[in-house]
């Protein structure tokens, strides 16, 4: 692939979300309780909370909004004049408080600009996932640590709802009818959107049997009115429910199941099940239809929260309800749920008078009680839920021909002994090669680092051509703090990369770069005598590293301080350096240690983790087939693509398992390891969809599919098991092959009713 075109013919896929800039940043201590809490409200907004009796239902009053400030009124004013509603008059209308921000993208240089922040308090932002970015654009609302409180295990508090009183709002330039003055849309419903990631007018929480259903309410006025017309009439019989996991959300855009415009314009509603992590889940879903034998509190905890999307539906007066999941894993023990569910008490679910299933192993219910009917259809995994060959795919498509599942964590599909047996073929991949510190990068292993490497790698030709690109880059990195030194590294090779000689585009140099950055790593990171260079050469053998982010830094401020009308820097002091490493890696040193406290200590542990990145990629080049390269870029690929080929055939067609990948025709893939995808997922931290992530999952998955297609298998085609891959759906399938994931799943599902 050739990057620069790419991304030119594909300009949707190289945007990047934006952060409206805010003033200073404060913290308190009830704002970290609240990161760490698991509750993630609106990225861009602020929330206003009243909690609510559960015998007192009813939709309360809207909150007051505050007084707005003169300046922010005389700019609601000149607004007005181009046709924006106030703030007041939005009010009346539609019962949402909207107040117009503007402002470039804030990042780590707005804090520098601010003067408001020292190093201390940039070490509390850093590290706490999609959190980081709302402590560093902004105070998070004190009573917001209710919310977090009514998730906590062994809350009592019956219902909650949230309101939004701050979003960025637009109107659509229409033309105006007779009756409305010159200048203001014609209908509010059909006009008034949320330029916001996240536009939600209000959140109902409920807390039914431990589980926390939540759902939104007045998106019918941040989408076209046309949308419920084509629906037709079920959209008002008919629901959505989603199963979520808990402490756990990444990713908040259309397509993926926990944003609710990705069914608009039904109604979603959304069930976490109390204590159901990520890794509970995966235990549940890999012991399959024995689930309620092998994990009978976690089995149960899910048919609860099933239960209760049921309830809170038809409570709502819904007849219809389409359940999936927003993790793959749910999916694969289905059949226990459904064994437990026909034995629920008085609110037992049925087989449906009209058939027992909506589709190839997709059972649809009724439930007497509640007078709804159910369809489970909760993922493409279901479709091999079973190890019987008659009950899963492979006896439903051609002979010769295959099926990818692509998954967040290949390892989640088994346990016991197989699991043991599949993770030996990752063990030598995760021991750091000898260093100078050990557990530098705490819970990371040495692949991911590599990985962190290559995520970065294609950054660096972006910022060649703009080096404000790298703002974007901060954006990103404040959100992990393990592992994101490793991206720096990809950075400066990619411009190392890019300054050979020879023909080819600099993508071309960028992406074929493994063998030629080798020597070059190779004398940053080790001595003569072979060894890692010792503690006292660390910082000397990284100076290029510093020398090369300090211009990128004087750059990135300089652009931040022309658009607020200063002066440029002739170059950056040191305490600027300190802040600015500070908010994009955190506290270098070995967990539980406290953090530098002077530059000459920070720059010293940095660049202990970036000897340590750097031996990790030639440890790993060390196993490839080829270990004259390092393992980047195109190498990678070529690498990872066939560790996947390899696990499908020596291992996965022999272990014991409880559903239908038999490493032949129905074959999985493991995203864990793809740049930009797997650590996020596994770390709860933001999925981004820019140009880069496109390239990488499709680069190593048809590298994948050809190795496979080589070894005899026939047409493939792609189920997506992971729901943060439901953003690149329509992407792979333009790229040739067929590909199903949840959300067309419930479609297909939804076709055995009149909905």
């Amino acid at each position: 692939h050739n990057m620069r075109n790419f991304e030119i013919s594909n300009p949707k896929y190289s945007t990047l979300p934006s952060i409206p800039k805010s003033s200073a940043l404060t913290l308190s201590q009830s704002d970290l309780d609240l990161a760490d809490s698991g509750y993630m409200p609106s990225k861009n907004s602020t929330v206003t909370l009243k909690l609510q009796n559960a015998m007192k239902r009813g939709a309360p009053k809207l909150p007051a909004a505050a007084p707005p400030s003169k300046k922010a009124d005389q700019k609601r004013k000149r607004e007005n004049s181009s046709g924006v509603f106030s703030a007041a008059e939005l009010k009346q209308k539609s019962s949402f408080v909207v107040d117009p921000l503007q402002g470039r993208t804030s990042s780590i240089f707005d804090m520098l600009l601010s003067g408001s922040l020292d190093v201390s308090n940039v070490f509390k932002i850093v590290g706490r996932g999609g959190v980081s970015r709302m402590l560093a654009n902004g105070k998070l609302d004190d009573e917001l640590s209710s919310i977090g409180k009514f998730f906590e295990k062994g809350s009592t508090l019956g219902e909650a709802t949230a309101f939004t009183n701050r979003a960025v709002a637009k109107t659509k330039n229409v033309k105006p009818s007779s009756s409305i003055n010159v200048g203001r849309p014609e209908s509010i419903k059909k006009t008034v959107y949320c330029s916001n990631e996240h536009p939600v007018h209000e959140m109902q929480f409920y807390n039914i049997g431990g589980t926390r259903v939540y759902c939104y309410y007045g998106l019918d006025t941040v989408q076209s009115a046309d949308s419920v017309l084509k629906a037709g009439l079920h959209v008002r019989d008919t629901a959505v429910g989603v199963l979520v996991l808990d402490k756990y959300f990444i990713n908040q855009r259309p397509g993926d199941p926990s944003n609710p415009l990705t069914f608009w314009p039904y109604q979603t509603f959304y069930a976490s099940p109390q204590g159901l992590t990520f890794a509970e889940c995966k235990k549940v879903g890999s012991s399959g239809s024995n689930a309620l034998v092998d994990h009978p509190l976690q089995t149960t905890v899910i048919c609860q929260a099933l239960q209760s999307l049921a309830e809170v539906a038809a409570r709502q007066g819904y007849k219809r309800l389409i359940i999936t999941g927003d993790c793959g894993y749910y999916a694969l023990a289905t059949a226990a749920y459904s064994k437990r569910l026909t034995c629920w008490g008085r609110q037992s679910w049925i087989p449906h008078p009209d058939g027992a299933f909506a589709g190839f192993r997709v059972p649809r219910f009724k439930c007497p009680s509640l007078e709804i009917d159910i369809v489970l259809s909760l993922g493409t995994t279901q479709l091999i839920s079973d190890v019987d060959n008659t009950k899963n795919l492979i006896a439903n498509i051609a002979e010769g021909a295959g099926v990818i599942y692509l998954t967040a964590d290949i390892r989640g599909f088994y346990h016991g002994k197989a699991k043991e047996e599949v993770s030996k073929e990752y063990e030598p991949f995760q021991d750091f090669p000898q260093a100078t510190v050990d557990d530098i990068f705490q819970d990371l292993s040495m692949l991911d680092v590599v990985v962190h490497v290559n995520d970065y790698l294609l950054d660096s030709i972006a910022i060649q051509a703009d080096a404000t690109y790298f703002t974007h880059i901060s954006n990103r990195l404040i959100e992990f703090d393990p592992g994101s030194t490793s991206c720096l590294i990809g950075l400066f090779l990619g411009h190392k990369a890019s300054q050979q000689s020879g023909k080819g585009t600099i993508e071309e140099k960028v992406w074929n770069s493994a063998t030629y950055l080798k020597p070059f790593v190779e004398g940053m990171s080790m001595a003569e005598n072979g060894l890692p260079c010792p503690r006292d050469e660390v910082v000397e053998k990284c100076a290029p590293i510093f020398d090369y982010f300090r211009q990128i830094f004087l750059e990135s401020l300089n652009s931040a301080r022309k658009e607020d009308g200063l002066e440029a820097l002739e170059k950056i002091t040191e305490a600027q350096e300190f802040l600015m490493y500070a908010a994009l890696i955190g506290n270098p040193k070995l967990q539980g240690e406290p953090a530098p406290n002077n530059w000459q200590e920070m720059k010293l542990w940095t660049a202990l983790r970036m000897q340590s990145a750097l031996l990790s990629l030639l440890s790993i080049g060390k196993m490839m087939d080829q270990n004259n390269c390092l393992p980047i870029g195109a190498a990678y690929a070529d690498f990872y693509a066939n560790f996947n080929a390899d696990l499908n055939k020596n291992v996965l067609s022999k272990v014991d398992r409880s559903h239908g990948i038999d490493g032949k025709s129905l074959l999985l893939f493991d995203c864990r390891y793809i740049p930009g995808f797997g650590i996020q997922v596994d770390k709860s931290l933001t999925v981004w969809i820019a140009a880069k992530n496109y390239f990488w999952i499709s680069t190593v998955l048809r590298r994948f599919a050809r190795i496979m297609q080589e070894r005899g298998l026939g047409p493939v085609l792609c189920h997506l098991e992971c729901t943060e891959l439901f953003s690149f759906s329509p992407f792979l399938q333009e790229m040739g092959m067929p590909v199903v994931d949840a959300v067309n799943s419930i479609s297909i599902a939804s076709r055995c009713t009149d909905a």
